[in-house]
């Protein structure tokens, strides 16, 4: 192990380089998807729940992934459902939805590639840090704001639903860095043999 895989709890294989690398990432092809077929055959449960017991890194990995992924729904729901207490115009309502998932759409990719070159538990930590301060931000937006629901028509209403729309996007946004970052990291986390 390297003194930055003692420090971060992530395991380093000893040998680095472009080959080693390429060694690796040949090994881990498909690690996430082996974990899920073995799931959909109901044989890796057990596994699993060993691998969590004994491996450290993975149960805060797993426990992370849960926790970023509730609160992904609960947003999911709770924005668009913000939207009709402030405005009943569909084309508001739909605008926050939409701006929640338009980062997939634009930013899958870039992201990809920057996750490749980036540490990425830094850049996990870094995203749901900015999801918590954007979430709270959200939060003030609606303490601040007059009291719900608005009346229709209100100039203050499509200037709310704008900046919640615009929050959301920024949500997504970090969404997809936490996700893609986290979807690389299993294979540093986890033994090859408990990959598949």
């Amino acid at each position: 192990r390297s003194l930055s895989g003692e420090m971060t709890g992530i395991r380093d294989d000893d040998h680095t380089g472009p080959m080693a690398e390429s060694a690796r990432a040949s090994k881990s092809d498909g690690a996430a998807q082996g974990i899920a077929s073995g799931f959909a055959r109901g044989q890796s449960w057990p596994m699993t729940l060993r691998l969590i017991r004994r491996n450290r890194s993975f149960r805060l990995l797993i426990s992370g992934a849960a926790a970023a992924n509730l609160g992904d729904g609960i947003a999911a729901l709770a924005l668009p459902w913000l939207a009709t207490l402030i405005s009943r115009d569909p084309f508001h309502i739909a605008a926050v939805a939409f701006a929640t998932r338009l980062p997939w759409f634009l930013l899958a990719l870039p992201v990809g590639v920057i996750t490749d070159r980036a540490d990425r538990q830094a850049l996990m930590f870094r995203a749901d840090l900015a999801r918590v301060v954007l979430s709270f931000g959200i939060v003030a937006l609606i303490v601040g704001a007059p009291a719900l629901p608005l009346a229709d028509g209100d100039g203050s209403a499509t200037r709310l639903i704008w900046i919640i729309a615009a929050l959301a996007f920024a949500l997504g946004t970090a969404e997809v860095f936490r996700d893609n970052a986290a979807q690389t990291v299993l294979p540093m986390l986890v033994e090859a043999r408990d990959l598949e």
